[in-house]
């Protein structure tokens, strides 16, 4: 994941130190820098960042007031040589407030806590008709209406898409709590989690998705075909 970033911060030695530090950060892409807030709000107005290393004390507009300008502020870190400012950087929703001078592992730590707050909300997009899965060390979106069915394996689950499969450090449990709102997943067998929208045959013992064959249980059989009937309806 890549946070697009901006500098605000009338000093100059500020401001160099914090575009070091976002430019030698693998997870952002530095944008650009601005010494007064009131370019800044310009900026943020007619484009789209992530993420914003916000001064408090600038001339004509504070970091403060920036933000109220906006209808709808991106992540923000404040960067400040006062600690006095904390309280109402937290009553804004910062996801952080830092002393300078900024020392690189305080950096990192402001940084990931917005990372994590990003993640957070990818996977809740689940309700959008999307969820994100961590494989192969990135995140990775999957739609709902690519999924043919979740297989269980042990710590891991595969994802069999329209596409290919995704092996994902999950549970079948879990992805069953993270997909049963939906309404078209489906528990058929102890293994396995189909798309009911992508069945295109139930024999006895067993649906037919694609090319692929999966097994149903005794134990979910009623509950499977309670959804197709509720499909075909």
């Amino acid at each position: 994941m890549k946070l697009r970033c901006i500098v605000v911060d009338d000093e100059t030695m500020a401001r160099a130190s914090v575009k070091h530090l976002c430019q030698t950060h693998e997870n952002i892409e530095f944008d650009c820098a601005f010494e007064n807030a009131k370019d800044a709000l310009h900026y943020l107005k007619h484009n789209h960042v992530d993420l914003v290393f916000l001064d408090v004390e600038m001339p004509d507009l504070n970091g403060f007031q920036l933000l109220k300008s906006l209808e709808s502020a991106p992540n923000v870190i404040f960067t400040t040589s006062h600690k006095s400012y904390a309280f109402d950087a937290f009553e804004v929703k910062a996801v952080d407030f830092i002393s300078k001078p900024i020392k690189s592992s305080r950096f990192q730590e402001a940084v990931q806590k917005v990372l994590d707050l990003e993640e957070l909300k990818q996977s809740n997009g689940a309700e959008e008709g999307y969820i994100y899965v961590k494989t192969d060390g990135k995140l990775t979106r999957v739609e709902y209406t690519d999924i043919l069915y979740i297989e269980s394996m042990k710590d891991y689950v595969n994802i069999r898409t329209k596409a290919g499969r995704l092996v994902v450090h999950s549970t079948l449990k879990k992805m069953q709590e993270t997909l049963e709102e939906d309404g078209r997943f489906v528990r058929v067998h102890r293994s396995f989690i189909c798309n009911v929208n992508q069945v295109v045959d139930f024999l006895k013992n067993e649906i037919i998705i694609g090319d692929y064959s999966l097994p149903v249980s005794r134990a979910h059989k009623q509950g499977l075909l309670l959804h197709l009937r509720d499909k075909s309806a």
